[in-house]
C-alpha cells in the first residue's frame, strides 16, 4: 500500500535513511497516516461466512510501535541489546530500565509469571484450557496459603494479607526466646529474632525509602 518493499531498505545504509526520513516526519508532524486497507478473510469454523480485516501499511506499523517518546522494558537480552538499543536511539526514543514511580509497569505480575514458569510442577505444555485452569488453581492455593516467601519475612501472603502475621510473628519470637533461655550456649549468648514483617515490600527500593523512619523495607523474592 505504502510501495515500501524490502528490497527499499535492505542494505544498512538505507535503513538509516529510511528510519531518519520516519523520524523527521514524526517531529515536524508532517506524517500522516495511510488509509487502511480491508480484506475477507473466511471465519473460523464457518464455511461460506467472511470478516473484515484491517491492514495498516508498513509505515504506519512502524510508527505505531516506535511513537513513543520512551519504552519501558525489563533488563531482558532482547530489549537490552546493542541492536535494538542503537535503533531506539536512531530515532529518539529513550530507554528505561527501571521500575520504581512508573505506573504503566506491574512488576508483581512479571514476578509472579516467572514465579509460574520455574515451578518444577509447571508442565511443558497444557492439554486443554481446563487443565490449564486446574493446574493454576492448585498452584496460586499453594502460592497464598502455604508458600512462605522470603520477601515478607517468611510469612504466606494470605497470612499478611489478613493481618494474622502480626500473631504467627509474636509466636515466632515466643518461641525462638524459650528456645534460648533453655539453651543460650547454641545462640552464643545472642537472643535470636525472627526477620522482621516489613511494612513496605519492595520490588526495587527507591534511594529515599531508607531514609524512612520507622520501615524495614525488604526485597520481594521467591524461594
Amino acid at each position: 500500500m505504502d510501495r515500501v518493499i524490502p528490497a527499499f531498505i535492505s542494505g544498512d545504509a538505507d535503513i538509516v535513511a529510511f528510519l531518519s526520513e520516519t523520524r523527521e516526519q514524526l517531529q515536524t508532524r508532517a506524517f500522516a497516516p495511510l488509509p487502511v486497507r480491508e480484506r475477507l478473510i473466511p471465519k473460523s469454523g464457518k464455511s461460506g461466512q467472511f470478516r473484515r480485516l484491517g491492514i495498516p501499511s508498513a509505515m504506519d506499523r512502524l510508527v505505531q510501535a516506535v511513537a513513543p517518546r520512551s519504552i519501558h522494558a525489563d533488563r531482558g537480552t532482547s530489549m537490552t541489546s546493542d541492536t535494538v538499543t542503537g535503533l531506539l536511539a536512531l530515532l529518539g526514543i529513550d530507554q528505561s530500565h527501571f521500575r520504581p514511580h512508573v505506573s504503566n509497569d506491574n512488576p508483581y505480575s512479571e514476578a509472579q509469571f516467572k514465579t509460574l514458569k520455574y515451578c518444577p510442577a509447571f508442565p511443558g505444555r497444557f492439554g486443554s484450557i481446563e487443565d490449564a485452569n486446574v493446574f493454576c488453581g492448585q498452584f496460586f492455593r499453594y502460592y497464598n496459603h502455604e508458600h512462605r516467601h522470603s520477601g515478607i519475612a517468611m510469612h504466606t501472603p494470605a497470612s499478611v494479607h489478613d493481618g494474622t502475621a502480626v500473631h504467627v510473628q509474636a509466636r515466632r519470637i515466643a518461641t525462638l526466646h524459650a528456645a534460648f533461655q533453655a539453651h543460650p550456649e547454641r545462640f552464643r549468648g545472642r537472643r535470636p529474632f525472627p526477620p522482621p514483617l516489613p511494612t513496605k515490600v519492595w520490588i526495587n527500593q527507591p534511594s529515599t525509602a531508607s531514609s524512612e523512619p520507622g520501615t524495614s523495607p525488604q526485597s520481594t523474592r521467591v524461594a
